[in-house]
Formats: structure tokens, C-alpha cells, sequence
């Protein structure tokens, strides 16, 4: 079984690699280096999946240093059925060994407030996520999940950046350009013990933004992304764990990125790991836990055109609190 895994995730590996060419165009999602420790924030199927309650909170500036630099703020929550908050309450930590059981499906919920920014164009909104887990045979899971959010769009539209400017009431009237719109998004997480691998489709309603009000050609739409990832989890020795892991990112016009990921865990206390993304750059997360407490920062150095605008580096903090759970049933501690 675990040779027969390996050879899955190195067929993985090969074909992320074949898909992926070097260089990307920009894209529309805010990108995250820390997901690989909380999936949920780009794969909707992992709310809930673990049985316990987490709380997390994101913050992620890049480009440090230059005054219209992209940030972006994420705060999370999912919780299984049998997790959650009522039963926490009236139960104590007891409820998740009496609630869960190998054998039956479960179910999960999430949400999350964002607020991503990249100079003068803004995308804020609330998400809401219902999952259902299913046990296949020994310890292999199945989860499927779904969003539905709804989003502000705003945007400081100067005269540059329309083709028919003087045709626009909405400039000429001196008015920030705002709008409200519906998204929903897929997502399907499978685990075996070591093994995960998870997809996602986002945007599939793909929103339309409206910039000029004569002109049908200013309305893009927010594109589909799609997220393929997998990893293995295995052990170096009694104290160290090593888990290389990769995601493909793509989008309806073609652009591509790929994270090449390695991470290693020390007592399941302490994690470093290093990300390498072909779109141009260099990641390298550190973390720590402490007693329900985790602490996780990534360094992100970009090269190649980018680099014009982040000689500081990007920097991405996160900090989780769980409830209900011990720290042997962490993902990354429990994955062997």
C-alpha cells in the first residue's frame, strides 16, 4: 500500500509538471502561501473533514514597500456537524471521541470573511461552505464541498483605464464604481492516511463586473480557477516527518502556475518548508504550535519581472485556534 501510494503521488508529480510551463499572467484570486495548512480557505470539501473546530485568521501584503501593494485578509471557520459550537458548549472536548465514527458519513460547515485588495481595485465578501464526508474502505475519505458567497467589487476608475471615457456617467459624475455579486464554488478532497489529493473549481458562476455603462466590453468576468493539489506525508524518523506536496493552478484563458512544495515537521511542534512557484517565486514558511494555538509566517521573494515591484519581499501571517480536538488529531500531525 504505501509503494503503491507513492507511485500515485509521483504520477501526480510528473503530470503537474507536464502541465505547468514556466511563466503565468496575472490572475484574479489572491494567492496564499500557508493553504497547504488550511486547505479550506481554496478547497471547500475540507470544511468539517478533520472533526474538530478551527478558527483561523490570514493576512498576506505583497510587494512590501510599494503604496499600492496587494493585501488581502481572510478570517475562517469550519467545524464538523457533531463539532459543532452547541455541542462544544454542552459537552466538552468528550463530544468529538463519542460523535465520530469511522463508519458513517458526516457532514461540515465553514465560513469566511475576505477583504482583498490590489491598488485601487477591491474585492470584498462573506462565504459560506456545506461538505459531506464519506468513509470509503480502511481509512480512505471522500469529501465533497460547496460555497456560495457573495462579493463587493469596487474599483477608483480613472479615465486611462476606459475606452470610451467620455461616454461614462459614472466618471463624469465623479463616482467610485461599485457592485454586488453572487459566486459559488466545487470542491472534492480525498485522504489516506499519508495520502491527500483535493480539486476545486472557483467562480462558476463566473460574475460579470460592470465598468462603463455604455460599453459591453467593459464587463470581464471574474474567471474560473481551477486547483489541483496532492502531497505525501511519511516519516524520516521517531521526531521528524517530511511531506512534499504540489498544486496546479489554471484558469478558462489558459494560465498556468505550479507550487512545488516541501515541508518537514519537528515533534509535530515546529514546521519549515520551502515553496517554489513557477510564476516567479520563492516561498519559505515557518511555524509553531501552542497548547490550541498555531502560529504560521511565510517569506515570499519574487523574481523575474515581478521582483520590479517586491524588493522588500511579501509577508504572509497566520494564527488558528481549534476547539474540541487533541493535538494528535491535527492534519499535519495525523497524516503517517
Amino acid at each position: 500500500m504505501i509503494k503503491q501510494r507513492r507511485y500515485t503521488l509521483a504520477a501526480l508529480a510528473g503530470l503537474l509538471l507536464a502541465l505547468a510551463p514556466m511563466g503565468v499572467r496575472a490572475q484574479q484570486e489572491p494567492l496564499i502561501g500557508q493553504y497547504m495548512f488550511n486547505p479550506y480557505l481554496i478547497n471547500p470539501a475540507f470544511a468539517g473533514s478533520e472533526g474538530y473546530t478551527f478558527f483561523t485568521f490570514t493576512a498576506s501584503n505583497q510587494w512590501a514597500g510599494y503604496s499600492k501593494s496587494p493585501k488581502t485578509y481572510i478570517a475562517s471557520f469550519q467545524t464538523s456537524q457533531s463539532g459543532s459550537l452547541l455541542n462544544i458548549f454542552k459537552s466538552g472536548r468528550g463530544w468529538s471521541r463519542r460523535m465520530r465514527s469511522r463508519n458513517s458519513a458526516s457532514t461540515g460547515i465553514g465560513a469566511m470573511i475576505y477583504s482583498d485588495w490590489n491598488g485601487d481595485v477591491s474585492r470584498n465578501g462573506f462565504q459560506g461552505t456545506y461538505a459531506y464526508h464519506t468513509p470509503l474502505r480502511g481509512d480512505d475519505k471522500l469529501s465533497f464541498g460547496l460555497s456560495f458567497s457573495l462579493f463587493q467589487f469596487r474599483a477608483d476608475v480613472t479615465n486611462e483605464d476606459l475606452p470610451n471615457p467620455d461616454n461614462d456617467p459614472l466618471l463624469m459624475a465623479g463616482k467610485r464604481v461599485s457592485q454586488m455579486s453572487p459566486e459559488a464554488n466545487f470542491g472534492a478532497y480525498y485522504t489516506n492516511k499519508g495520502f491527500f489529493a483535493g480539486f476545486t473549481a472557483n467562480n462558476l458562476l463566473q460574475s460579470a463586473v460592470r465598468f462603463a455603462v455604455d460599453d459591453k466590453g467593459s464587463r470581464p468576468e471574474v474567471l474560473r480557477h481551477y486547483y489541483l493539489m496532492g502531497g505525501y506525508k511519511m516519516k524520516a524518523n521517531y521526531r521528524i516527518d517530511v511531506e512534499p506536496s504540489m498544486m496546479l493552478t489554471t484558469t478558462e484563458r489558459g494560465q498556468f502556475n505550479t507550487d512545488i512544495n516541501i515541508k518537514g515537521y519537528y515533534k509535530n511542534d515546529y514546521w519549515a518548508g520551502l515553496s517554489y512557484r513557477t510564476s516567479g517565486a520563492v516561498l519559505v514558511l515557518v511555524g509553531a504550535h501552542y497548547q490550541d494555538f498555531r502560529f504560521g509566517y511565510a517569506f515570499n521573494f519574487g523574481f523575474g519581472d515581478v521582483s520590479t515591484f517586491s524588493k522588500f519581499g511579501s509577508h504572509e501571517f497566520m494564527v488558528g485556534y481549534s476547539i474540541g480536538e487533541s493535538r494528535g488529531r491535527y492534519r499535519w500531525t495525523r497524516r503517517r
